[in-house]
């Protein structure tokens, strides 16, 4: 079958299974075509599906933001002709490209003359199918998708970084301090490295990350940050012990699902007594450079040294 319909919204998912589909193609001597519905019209692409080919012996034409497999009635009169061309095509790889299908008589009429590739692709074979020779540990590769937020294109714009920064290396080995030194981290991810520096008592660590976040935000919204950080890790714990769903404490909390998904992977790092005592010695730090002269930066950089 020439035809095929890919049901996706991820690029990187979508380029790689064009590419996926190009590579299978026997035919070495084909021309690439691409083309889009919000800039090409359907009469655009039925003259380059059946203009013959001149340059090539075929021709892999690939459309993009398929509308009409997404319900857009204003193609509802042209289906039956493209219908028509799907079922007879022998000349060209027809590609169409949509964020969804639409239950709809007339798409699955449509859709009898396509192969239909709906899905998402492993995040851990994304990153093993493109480490092109290099090596990670499994936890490593973990720990990378955690910190690329689970986003297919920044995980390959990331390891295409890492590789580059490890091409020197004879081993072709990409260690997690190799990740902390390369990958761009968000906010959130720095104030959680934090939170675990604290917690697990490396000072020199915990100051490292302190003094890389005040040169990008103000002293008093990192110590409100790190304090809610570890309220909702308390909340999330006590909230698990008592048998209360994710999207139950995503509720409660007015946080997003996935937020609590990662606060419940890292709250068996930290006992409820230390997050307690922690929460008690930033209220201290904030009360004193509320009622005293003394510098807010400076009283918590004396806690750090003291943790």
């Amino acid at each position: 079958m020439n035809n095929y319909l890919i049901i996706s919204n991820d690029k990187v998912v979508i380029d790689l299974k064009i590419k996926e589909i190009i590579d299978n193609v026997k035919e070495e001597d084909k021309e690439i075509i691409k083309m889009d519905l919000t800039v090409n019209t359907l009469e655009d692409v039925f003259e380059e599906l059946n203009t013959c080919n001149f340059l090539s012996n075929l021709k892999v034409i690939i459309l993009y933001n398929s509308l009409f497999i997404e319900g857009d009635n204003s193609y509802d009169k042209e289906l039956d002709r493209l219908n028509k061309y799907l079922s007879s095509n022998d000349d060209n790889v027809f590609i169409m490209v949509a964020e969804k299908k639409v239950k709809k008589k007339a798409i699955d009429d449509l859709l009898s003359n396509v192969k239909v590739i709906e899905t998402e692709i492993s995040r851990e074979s994304l990153v093993k199918s493109n480490l092109d020779g290099f090596k990670m540990e499994l936890n490593t590769i973990k720990y990378f998708i955690e910190i690329c937020h689970n986003n297919n294109e920044k995980i390959i714009n990331e390891l295409n970084k890492l590789k580059a920064y490890k091409s020197d290396d004879p081993n072709k080995y990409i260690s997690r301090d190799d990740v902390d030194n390369v990958v761009f981290k968000e906010y959130d991810d720095n104030i959680f490295d934090l939170v675990n520096a604290i917690t697990a008592k490396n000072k020199k660590k915990a100051l490292e990350l302190f003094q890389r976040l005040i040169e990008k935000e103000e002293s008093v919204v990192i110590i409100a940050t790190i304090a809610s950080k570890i309220r909702t890790l308390y909340t999330v714990k006590v909230l698990r012990d008592a048998k209360v769903s994710t999207n139950e404490m995503a509720e409660l909390l007015n946080v997003k699902p996935g937020a609590i998904s990662i606060a419940l992977n890292q709250c068996d790092n930290f006992a409820n007594k230390r997050l307690l005592k922690l929460l008690y010695e930033l209220s201290n730090i904030d009360y004193k450079s509320k009622t005293s002269t003394n510098d807010l930066e400076l009283e918590f950089k004396l806690f750090l040294t003291s943790i």
